[in-house]
């Protein structure tokens, strides 16, 4: 057997001796830069845990922090040892003390498995039982878990899906959308599937959507606004399912942006073509040509700035430089705008779509849309050089490769 298979007992130090690390306790870590340590991940596969086995997600973890993942024997220090017992998350770096000369074991929040931390040569030599480790160090929660058993397995699973969201969620996806898209999520990576299946998933549910806003009964309208807004939960899978993996690539948010805006003009299209099947007046004719011309405009214009001035493809980073652009001056406009947004935002429009389908009033959907157009091209338009400031403070990098001093510097942000 392999000297870094060994079992460390984590119960083999007395309570009273433990060192507790509380985050932001004074003196208690250190500022690691994760670049100079090293993780040496134990023996064995372990279980699985949200389609990745224990040591692959491990593995992951560390180069994803910027760690040196270590074979037995090449003596980095410091070291930390990783049973496959248990699932670390990048914020372990952070929390692991300054090192020392002693060997330590480190314990998740509420005991389990025990790793350990210290000089890498000494590490190894606890693995072999030639020295014995002192003293316990207890790592606060969401850093470190045990998954030695199958109940434990289920609340790290548990605890990891709670936090795939993002932090730009808006409240309809908070509250409603994020509790559903997390079953889904856990469900397609307990069967093997990646973000990719759930793309595919969710533009097939957009498209079927479509189909049924092309029909002109009431009961194809309402179901029409339950798709909508199912593919909007699921709309959130393919993200939680990249980010529970560590897949999270630019590729994947563009595909992910690319199948929403099918979705957005397919459905469009279907709403238009119900719409003239039913037979519409003269007023209803103009808010379907300014749609149908309106939405795809808006979408460019939209896009143009997202690809200037935002970290990658999503569209949620208007509104965040909208809301605040708001904060930071004094303009009412500005401040419509923003209250105006947060109800084009996808979470909020897909849930008032289907709220709104119960009327059985096209009208009423499109006078919607139509509104969400004007402002989203005024805001653009009158308060460029606010969204600019507030795109800058937000994403520094993306504004200075956008208007930077050198004209050779920008043209070639612009063809990137």
């Amino acid at each position: 057997m392999s000297c870094h298979n060994l079992a460390v007992p984590a119960a083999s130090v007395h309570r009273s001796a433990r060192q507790r690390v509380a985050s932001g306790a004074p003196g208690s870590k250190m500022a690691l830069v994760a670049s100079n340590l090293g993780v040496l991940l134990g023996d064995g596969a372990g279980g699985r845990i949200l389609g990745l086995s224990v040591k692959a997600r491990n593995h992951r973890v560390a180069l994803r922090a910027g760690a040196r993942v270590a074979n037995p024997g090449t003596e980095v220090t410091p070291l930390l040892y990783v049973p496959p017992t248990v699932v670390i998350e990048p914020s372990v770096f952070a929390h692991l003390p300054a090192p020392t000369g002693e060997v330590s074991r480190v314990v998740p929040a509420g005991g389990g498995p025990a790793m350990l931390w210290g000089p890498g040569p000494a590490v190894e030599s606890a693995l072999k039982g030639e020295l014995e480790p002192q003293g316990e160090l207890e790592m606060p929660p969401e850093t470190a878990h045990d998954v030695s058993t199958r109940r434990a397995r289920f609340r790290a699973e548990r605890s990891l899906l709670r936090r795939s969201g993002k932090r730009t969620d808006g409240v309809v996806s908070r509250t409603l959308n994020r509790p559903v898209s997390r079953v889904f999520s856990y469900l397609f990576l307990r069967a093997g599937l990646t973000a990719w299946h759930a793309s595919v998933a969710s533009l097939g549910i957009g498209l079927v959507c479509a189909y049924f806003t092309t029909q002109t009964s009431y009961l194809s309208m309402v179901i029409a606004g339950l798709l909508f807004q199912a593919a909007s939960i699921f709309d959130g899978v393919d993200g939680e399912m990249a980010r529970l993996t560590l897949r999270e690539s630019k590729l994947g948010a563009k595909i992910d942006t690319m199948f929403d805006h099918m979705t957005y003009l397919a459905c469009l299209a279907g709403f238009t073509i119900g719409w003239m099947a039913e037979g519409v007046g003269p007023v209803g004719v103009g808010l379907a040509v300014f749609a149908v011309v309106g939405v795809p405009l808006t979408l460019l214009h939209v896009l143009s700035f997202i690809r200037r001035y935002a970290p990658d493809a999503s569209f949620v980073f208007l509104d965040t430089c909208v809301h605040r652009a708001a904060r930071e001056n004094d303009s009412p406009t500005l401040r419509l705008a923003s209250s105006m947004f947060n109800l084009f935002r996808r979470d909020v429009f897909s849930a008032a779509f289907m709220l709104l389908t119960l009327s059985g009033s096209r009208e009423l959907i499109v006078g919607l849309l139509v509104g969400g157009l004007v402002v989203s091209n005024l805001t653009l338009l009158l308060h460029r050089d606010r969204l600019v400031e507030a795109a800058a403070s937000l994403h520094p990098a993306g504004a200075r490769s956008a208007l930077g001093p050198e004209p050779q510097s920008a043209s070639g942000a612009a063809s990137s």
